[in-house]
């Protein structure tokens, strides 16, 4: 069995579980190595808190993904004696070679049963049973929903009227008391709009107060709640309950399954991705960390995002996203519905390094005029349910201080001033980064992943730079 560094990260929950697991391993907390003779199992002792060792093993029959037990009480997998018995196997210490164990042996053949079983109704030739779809039962949510969106539009039309900046610290809490009662009326997407409204006015500055955002969440609620009510109300007279690609049904808090998506149609095959940057951010309304990666498709320079949302309450069984240096070949590839960088999800991929040909590649699906990309944009970001930023590639001629801001020129010298996006996390600030390589080679002829965002402050549009793209690397510049 042939593993790296990267191959243990991407099986690890967290970054804690990876030093952990690898602080046992150093501190040679591991005994009784153990292999079979066809490098499929690994297991061994390892020392725990009490008198007796963790019984911890590693089926490979899987390599994409391995199967890790433990007799240890964590309730996260794989847990850090795990990962830490994958830095022995890294690390070439000796194991000896050892019978299958029993009770493995009977866990593989219950998954071998499980296998052949999925197998045979897969060639099954008989007509399947179709689930009588219970349309009485759909009908009646969709009421519910239509009840409380009534309701939502009150409360909205209520500050319409007498003006966000009328809200004080009461009102507010009274404001979040009601959003939790939308969750009863199917609606956690409006819960979810209320809080953020709730919680934007909250964090004003009474000195310097800019309602901004708070307007902007509730010109956004308002055309979700209107197009809402329509959308339902026309499955209702039409009696249509089936799932439909529909930009409101996530926007009322609607969460599309991998299935749904197939049977949408919605996914296309064997497709070579290539991570242009990743980051992590919070979010305090919804309490949840949330893991964005962007990607490319070599084929047809696609730009896209995987988003993997994170509750602080079930941290520990979710396993977090990580950066990525190779070239992703996914056997089916999801995607969900929006405009421009849609989200995407996949689970069966291989990873291969990135040859010259593939950041030849990527160079030549980067847009060489910023004048057409800003059309772009200007068309996705005036969409009112759209973000107000687009992920772009983009060829640059140079990089150059003006006026003490750094400006990316194209080829024919049109220009967009770089700065950082203000509303994220300052670690995914970068303009200070790029300042210090500031007249190296870097700033000239290369190619700019990145955000372009709009300031309604100043009315304009800016590039918050993501990474650089070179002939032969990829300079991630946020962390």
């Amino acid at each position: 069995m042939q593993i790296d560094e990267q191959y243990i990260i991407e099986q690890a929950t967290n970054a804690n579980a990876v030093k952990n697991g690898k602080a046992l391993s150093a501190h040679g907390d591991f005994s009784n190595l153990s292999k079979t003779a066809d490098d499929s199992l690994y297991f061994a002792d390892c020392k725990g808190s009490g008198k007796n060792p963790y019984r911890t093993s590693i089926d490979f029959l899987d390599e994409k993904a391995p199967i890790c037990r433990c007799s240890c009480p964590s309730r996260q997998f794989p847990c850090k004696h795990a990962i830490g018995l994958m830095f022995e196997i890294l690390a070439k210490k000796e194991f000896k070679i050892a019978q299958l164990p029993d009770d493995i042996a009977q866990k593989r053949a219950k998954i071998a049963q499980k296998e052949a079983k999925k197998a045979a109704n897969t060639n099954n030739t008989e007509p399947k049973i179709i689930k009588k779809t219970n349309n009485a039962t759909k009908a009646k949510k969709i009421k519910k929903q239509l009840e409380g969106l009534d309701k939502a539009q009150l409360l909205v039309n209520e500050l319409l009227l007498h003006g966000i900046n009328t809200l004080n610290s009461t009102s507010v809490k009274h404001y979040k008391d009601l959003a939790k009662d939308f969750a009863g009326y199917y609606l956690i997407g409006v819960q979810n709009a209320f809080l953020a409204l709730a919680n934007e006015i909250e964090n004003c500055n009474a000195d310097t107060i800019n309602y901004s955002k708070s307007i902007n969440i509730l010109i956004v609620l308002n055309d979700v709640i209107q197009k809402s009510k329509q959308f339902l109300e026309h499955k209702l007279e039409t009696k249509n309950y089936e799932l439909e690609s529909n930009e409101l049904f996530e926007a009322l808090g609607g969460i599309y399954k991998l299935e749904d998506l197939e049977r949408l149609g919605s996914y296309k095959d064997n497709v070579n991705l290539v991570q242009l940057s990743f980051d992590i951010s919070y979010d305090p309304v919804k309490k949840e960390y949330i893991d964005r990666a962007y990607y490319i498709d070599l084929a047809d320079g696609q730009i896209s995002q995987t988003l993997n949302y994170r509750p602080i309450k079930a941290l520990s069984h979710i396993k977090a996203d990580d950066t990525c240096f190779k070239l992703i070949n996914v056997e089916r590839l999801y995607y969900y519905f929006g405009g421009l960088n849609k989200r995407i999800r996949f689970n069966n991929f291989n990873l291969h390094n990135l040859t010259q040909n593939d950041y030849n590649q990527i160079i030549s699906l980067a847009n060489n005029e910023l004048s057409t990309v800003v059309t772009s944009v200007k068309n996705e970001i005036k969409k009112i349910l759209a973000k107000k930023y687009v992920a772009v590639l983009l060829k640059y001629e140079k990089l150059a201080l003006v006026n003490d801001e750094l400006v990316l020129f194209d080829h024919k010298q049109n220009n967009i001033i770089l700065r950082n996006k203000l509303d994220d996390d300052s670690s995914h600030y970068s303009i200070g980064r790029l300042l210090s390589i500031a007249n190296s080679q870097l700033c000239v002829n290369q190619v700019m992943f990145g955000l372009i965002f709009y300031d309604e402050n100043v009315n304009r549009l800016y590039l918050h730079p993501y990474s650089i793209i070179t002939n032969n690397q990829i300079i991630r510049l946020q962390y």
